[in-house]
């Protein structure tokens, strides 16, 4: 499925009334530092990096019967994607379970059918971090035990996907590479931390029960949320010798801690292009 998901609703762009005819979503560029060398046979190259990109697609909006006319259509979609540009905040493209999220700049109409039942519509979108997400959950519990997810009971309702026994306390990131993280500790808990592949994430602060520590590497802020919701900025209280914002590596490892506080893990996983399928080797209508 291809949706876009922003502060004004959710719309879906790969059935009617909205189907994408073309994209190009399945492609990416990498920019690099050449410097030719001395004796003048070829470059060395380095310091691969991304860069803002603009990606093209063509959608046909067409009015069916018992759908919405036309120009409702067009101005729903209008109503949900530019609420974001409006707050710039990007709305999230969604190409089967990887999301990117960018703004829809440039939406200009085409091709009118005579009849008014529907348009052509050429979409430019932003994405000024040009990488696609795709979300995995951990949850490790005080004491060691294991829950099923319907009875997890979480302070203050955080939500969550599923559990791994705290006895083993296996961590698997199964993709490619390191992936940054949104790390949740709750308590009774003073000076947690704990370790992945030799590495520790130590925050010296007390935590409560009913209270939490988030770490989010993907905004560098560590917050301490209270039992009440109020929340204190704690970023100066991060361990200093080992960088609380080290991405969390590929592959299967030990989590190792004191078992006495739980901890919840939400990675994201980033890939320059979405996962294909072989769905999406077909056209969408």
């Amino acid at each position: 499925m291809i949706k876009y998901i922003g502060r004004g609703g959710e719309i879906v762009l790969d059935r009617l009334p909205y189907v994408l005819r073309f994209h190009d979503f399945l492609g990416y560029e990498w920019f690099y530092t050449e410097t030719p060398q001395l004796d003048l046979r070829g470059s060395a190259v380095h310091s691969f990096r991304r860069s803002s990109r603009l990606y093209m697609a063509s959608l046909t909006v067409a009015e069916q019967p018992g759908s919405a006319p036309l120009h409702e259509l067009i101005n729903r979609f209008a109503s949900i994607t530019e609420p974001d540009i409006l707050a710039e905040q990007p709305g999230k493209l969604y190409v089967g379970d990887d999301y990117l999220l960018c703004y829809i700049t440039v939406n200009s109409k085409a091709d009118f059918n005579r009849t008014g039942k529907h348009v052509q519509v050429e979409l430019t979108i932003l994405a000024p971090h040009p990488v696609w997400f795709r979300t995995a959950e951990f949850s490790y519990f005080p004491g060691g035990g294991t829950q099923t997810t319907a009875g997890k009971k979480y302070p203050l309702q955080y939500p969550y996907k599923y559990a791994f026994d705290g006895t083993d306390q296996m961590y698997d990131n199964d993709h490619y590479a390191p992936a940054l993280a949104r790390i949740i500790i709750y308590g009774h808990a003073e000076n947690p931390q704990f370790s992945i592949d030799g590495h520790v994430y130590l925050v010296n602060d007390t935590v409560q029960s009913g209270e939490r520590i988030e770490i989010d590497q993907l905004a560098r802020t560590v917050v301490k949320v209270y039992a009440n919701g109020s929340r204190e900025n704690i970023f100066g209280k991060r361990g200093k010798q080992y960088s609380v914002f080290e991405p969390l590596p590929p592959g299967k490892h030990m989590l190792v801690s004191s078992g006495a506080f739980g901890i919840d893990i939400k990675l994201f996983q980033e890939r320059s292009e979405p996962e294909w399928k072989s769905s999406m080797l077909m056209p969408t209508w």
